[in-house]
This record gives C-alpha cells, structure tokens and sequence, in this order.
C-alpha cells in the first residue's frame, strides 16, 4: 500500500508541476540569432524575449520555424522568409540542433565556424543566399552530418579535405559557387569506383576541377607568358596528346568490363546481372553482385544486415580500392535482387550456397568476408561451411541467431527499451496467438525460417559479441564506446576501416593472396 500511495503520489505531484522553462542555452540561441536577422515581411513575429523564455512546451513548439522535442529546439527551418542579416554564431548553443534550414533567403557573411558545437546536427542546408567566405572545415565534428546544401551562394577557396571524413554525409552539394582548387578525393574520386557525389554536386565554380568534374584546369595564359612561351604549340601539343591518353584508357576500361562476362555497366555501377537462376540457387530469384574490375587485387564480398537491408556504393568506404576488390551482394529478396522480400527457397543455407556459387562464379580461389548485424551470421555460417576459401574475417555488430536472441528480440525483451516500436508489432497478432511472436509471423509470412532485423544494438546486444569472443579467443574484440548498432558511427567506422587495414598488412607480410 505504501509503494502505490508514494507512485500515485509522484504522479499528482508531476502532473501539478508548471510548464518548464527554456533551457538556457536554447534562449541564448534564440535571442542571438533573432538579433542578427533583419525580417522585412515580419515573418517572426512571434519570436520575442517573451516566447525565448518558455519556446517549447514537450513537443509543442510556439515559435515560427521551430520544432520541439522534449522541451528543447531540434529543428529549425526558416526557409523563403526574404530574410536577411547574417547567421549568428550563437546557434552553436541551440545544442540539441539536429536539422538547420535557412535556405532561399538573402542572407550574407560567413559561415559562423562556431556550427561546430552542434555535435547532434543531421542536416544543414544555407542554399540560394548570398553568404560568402570559405566552407569551414570544422564541420567535419558535426559526425551526424547526412546533408550539407550550400549551393547557390558566394563561397570562395577550397572545399575542405576534412568533410570527406563525415561517413553518414549522403547529400552534398556546392553547386554554383566561387569555390576554386581541387575537389578532395574522399568527396569525388573512389579510385575506379563510383564518385561519392556526381558532378550535379561541384558544377558552377569555374575554377573548381577533379574528379567527377574533369580533369585540372590549365589557368590562362596572360600576354606577358604568351610573350615569354612564344606560341605555346609544344604546351598545345602536350595537352592533345594528354587528351588521347586519357580516351584510350577509357575505352580500355570497357573493354575489360565487357570481357567480365556477364559484367555490364549501369548509371556508373558495374553490375552482374543473373538472369538464369540456375547459376545461383535452383529457385526462382534474381540476384544483383556489385563488383570492382578483374584486377590484381584481395577479394572481399560485404554481406549485409536485415535480412532484407541491401547494400549500397556507400558500402566500399570501409576498403582501400587500391588493394581491395570489392563485391556487394543483394541477398534472396533483399535489396534490388527480385522478386523482392520474397521468402520461397529463402533459407540461412541457401544463402550460404549462394555466396560459394557466387565465389566459384567469379572464379575467386579465396576471399576475405565482411559482416554485419544478420550479415556476421552468414559470415561465420558461411566460414565455418568453407573454411579453406576464407583468409579472414571482420564482424560488427555479432548476431548469432540463439533463441535467447530471438527472443529478445521478437518475444518483448526489447519492448521495455522502444515499447513504441514493440506494440503496433504485438498489435497485429491476435491475443491467442501471441505466446510466440516468432511462430505467429512465420505463419503469416508462409516460412519455416526466421528473419530478424535489429534497431541499434538492441536486436544484437554485446552479450553476443561476448559469447562469441570467449568461444574464439584467437579473434581480436573491439568495443566501442557510446556506439550502436550502426555501421556508419563514428567511431565503428573508424574500427572496421581499421580491421581492414590491419588484415591487408597481414596479407601483404605473407605475400597477398593467390588471386
């Protein structure tokens, strides 16, 4: 009686609370930027000293342009309002910030360095204004960054080699610009493969150039070097011939990737299309293979999470393509293979069989193996049916497919961490079904076999990693700190890139491989 008397007593004492005030930092922020703004349609009207102080309610927002998430800013989209000013540095104290968009305004000035402080921001667009000076290279601590617009402005200098360095950074664009020098190649070239950005994202800046704009810009001549030169015709000559290299290389390339089989290329990305399933499984499903050219190169096939999750270009940023060659496979009815998300023949082991016919296919003698989440499942499945093909392995994020797993997973262990995403789950099974989640949705989905599909580290918690270290001592564990389940944080990014690193030095000492 006591407990329930003191938990029904915390309730009425919550609920009697008054609004919370802004977060100070929130305030400053506010404040500052309202007062670097000048607003000749009155467009923020409702942003006074008044609404500073108490801004957002929950989830509620009282501001023009905001949005709130629990009480603090994490939104701000103050776009096509004819504003004008500068942005203030002091955003930088909105420190919950996760998308900023100022775009289609008249805003001049720089771009404050400060934004570096707002280590949550997912999405910065400062398109279509008039901000001059240079990109700031402290951007690339904003490690969340997917989006960065800047196109449409009057940015001068170089593009900065650091904002390669964001591996979650998906859309890029400083199109139309003033922007000069070499475009960094983590940005633009990928040695072979597919740029990161096409050229949509660089065009406009005049003295902008590299990969995929073109090749360096040769600066005019002023009439004093033409003096000095003479006509320049040996220059002239040296740049033709320079220009018939180049065209020869290319139509080289494609010739070696016609010769590949059944090797095409498409939109930029060389593909194996199997139309003749029988190449791969003795089912009814089209299988799409992402490879590099027929080189000299260690094999590495990437397997993917889900099942069900595909792969994508972005993948290959965890190997060197100087030494890797990189295959990316779309799994039974995952990704772009079809029929999509289809389950017949859709078996852990017909997956294992198809990942060897896909070895023996491109006539690989052995391969190193990448997995991830579902993905380190079929890696070590895969490992332990072909042991003699493997020269070595690199796991993230261990799912080991054990019915404690399992059950965490589909059976409500995780339901009292996201009961969000558990209950519209739970919901679409009728109460007499749900003593087992997992045999109610396998009868649903027409399958004996389970799929899962984790969200952070919840779907494959570090229990697994732990299991799995202690039943294979010899293999090296990383734990990352502050980190989920996803590939592209920070810091696992930086110990995949790195486990990569360390087995291509290993493969070097013994010689490389025998492809």
């Amino acid at each position: 009686m006591g407990t329930q008397f003191l938990f029904l007593l915390f309730l009425l004492t919550c609920a009697n609370l008054p609004p919370s005030s802004s977060d100070p930092e929130d305030e400053a922020c506010l404040t500052n930027l309202k007062e670097s703004l000048q607003d000749p349609k009155n467009s923020l009207q409702n942003w006074t000293k008044t609404t500073f102080k108490n801004p957002c309610s929950g989830f509620t927002s009282y501001l023009q342009g905001a949005t709130c998430n629990n009480g603090r800013i994490y939104k701000l989209s103050l776009t096509n309002l004819s504003l004008k000013g500068s942005i203030s540095p002091y955003l930088s104290n909105c420190t919950n910030l996760q998308s900023l968009d100022l775009s289609s305004n008249s805003l001049t000035g720089p771009i404050p360095p400060d934004l570096q402080s707002l280590l949550n921001l997912a999405v910065l667009n400062l398109s279509s204004n008039r901000l001059s000076g240079q990109i700031p290279p402290q951007l690339a601590f904003c490690a969340y960054l997917n989006v960065i617009d800047l196109h449409e402005n009057l940015l001068t200098g170089m593009i900065p080699q650091q904002l390669g360095l964001l591996l979650r950074l998906s859309a890029f664009d400083v199109s139309s610009n003033r922007l000069s020098g070499p475009i960094p190649g983590l940005l633009g070239n990928r040695n072979g493969n597919l740029p990161r950005f096409n050229a949509s994202s660089f065009e406009g800046n005049k003295d902008l150039y590299g990969y995929p704009l073109g090749p360096v810009k040769v600066r005019r001549l002023s009439v004093r070097a033409i003096v000095g030169i003479g006509l320049g015709s040996g220059f002239l000559s040296l740049v033709i011939s320079f220009s018939v290299v180049c065209v020869w290389l290319k139509v080289r390339e494609e010739r070696v990737v016609g010769e590949e089989g059944k090797i095409v290329k498409r939109a930029g990305i060389i593909l194996v299309v199997v139309s003749e399933i029988e190449e791969f499984n003795t089912g009814s499903l089209n299988s799409i293979v992402s490879i590099g050219l027929r080189m000299k190169k260690q094999p590495v096939v990437f397997l993917h999470g889900g099942p069900g999750g595909g792969t994508s270009p972005s993948n290959r940023r965890f190997f060197d393509p100087d030494f890797y060659r990189i295959i990316l496979c779309d799994q039974r009815g995952a990704g772009r293979s079809t029929p999509h998300a289809c389950l017949e023949d859709n078996t852990t082991w017909d997956l294992i069989n198809d990942i060897e016919k896909l070895r023996e296919h491109l006539d690989i003698p052995e391969w190193q193996v990448f997995g991830g989440s579902w993905g380190s499942t079929l890696a070590l499945a895969y490992s332990q049916s072909h042991p003699e093909k493997v020269t070595g392995m690199v796991l993230r994020g261990i799912f080991l497919l054990r019915k404690k797993e399992l059950d965490w997973f589909y059976e409500g262990g995780a339901a009292a961490i996201f009961p969000d995403a558990w209950e519209p789950f739970r919901d679409l099974i009728p109460e007499n079904e749900r003593g087992s989640f997992i045999s109610a949705y396998s009868k649903r989905l027409n399958s004996d076999n389970i799929e899962t599909q984790g969200r952070y580290d919840v779907c494959c918690p570090m229990m697994s990693a732990w299991d799995l270290h202690k039943a294979w001592p010899e293999a090296e564990l990383k734990v990352i700190p502050d980190a989920g389940h996803s590939a592209n944080e920070p810091g696992i990014a930086v110990e995949l890139v790195t486990a990569n690193e360390k087995l291509k030095i290993i493969l070097k000492t013994k010689g490389g491989s025998n492809y």
